[in-house]
């Protein structure tokens, strides 16, 4: 897989979703590969890039988000796994 890192940050709200993306796509060189909205005013932020850029960026946004919303979940897997292929969006 080539995928290096994928960060996932979900919000409740989109302003939250947008400070989020907004703070992670200016942090470093990372790409920003979907952002979902689920039920309930959630959204999904997906970033891929290197580990520890993945880490930071991550941080960053949800520190970001913390400031204008709520923060439902964060998560970084570091190397994802073959069998989330199926389930995460194609490279852009």
């Amino acid at each position: 897989m080539s995928r290096n890192a994928l960060g996932l940050v979900e919000t409740k709200g989109l302003i939250a979703a947008v400070e989020a993306t907004d703070a992670a796509a200016k942090a470093s060189a990372v790409v920003i590969t979907s952002v979902e909205l689920t039920d309930a005013a959630f959204l999904t932020i997906k970033i891929e890039g290197e580990q520890g850029t993945i880490q930071a960026v991550v941080m960053g946004g949800t520190e970001a988000a913390k400031r204008v919303g709520n923060i439902v979940a964060v998560e970084m897997i570091p190397r994802p796994d073959e069998g989330l292929i199926p389930i995460l969006p194609p490279r852009p």
